[in-house]
This record gives structure tokens, sequence and C-alpha cells, in this order.
């Protein structure tokens, strides 16, 4: 076996904990990075009312107004 993996699985051995630890909070950076798409849609019957994809901003509330008020829906 190669010196590198001795040591390697002698410091895990060692460090059990921090190891574990640092597995966990690097494993869900790369989650959450993995999993943010920046996507935020609405749909309203099936019908896409707005996507920030498209726009590249999120809706301010006159938009959201005007949405609502496609629908009937007054606020």
């Amino acid at each position: 076996m190669p010196v590198i993996v001795k040591e390697s699985h002698k410091y895990i051995q060692e460090n059990k904990w921090q190891f574990g630890m640092g597995v966990f909070f690097i494993s869900s950076i790369i989650q959450t990075n993995l999993m943010q798409s920046g996507a935020f849609e609405i749909y309203v019957n099936g019908n896409l009312e707005f996507s920030k994809l498209e726009t590249k901003q999120m809706p301010d509330f006159d938009a959201l107004q005007m949405i609502l008020r496609k629908y009937g829906v007054t606020i």
C-alpha cells in the first residue's frame, strides 16, 4: 500500500470526529451549490407568469399585483 494511503488512513483513524465534521460541512456546501439554480418562477393554472431566469431579477410588488389582477385577485 502506498505511504500516502497509510498516512491518510492513520490520520482519519486518529481524528475521526474532526474528519467526519469536515466531510459533513464540505458535502453540505457542495450540495447547496449544486441545488442553487437561481430559478424563481410563478405559475398560475399551469401558465408561466414570471421567470427569474428570463428576466434576471426578482419580481417587485407591482409585478406581483399585475399577475394577481390578471386572475381577479386584488390586494
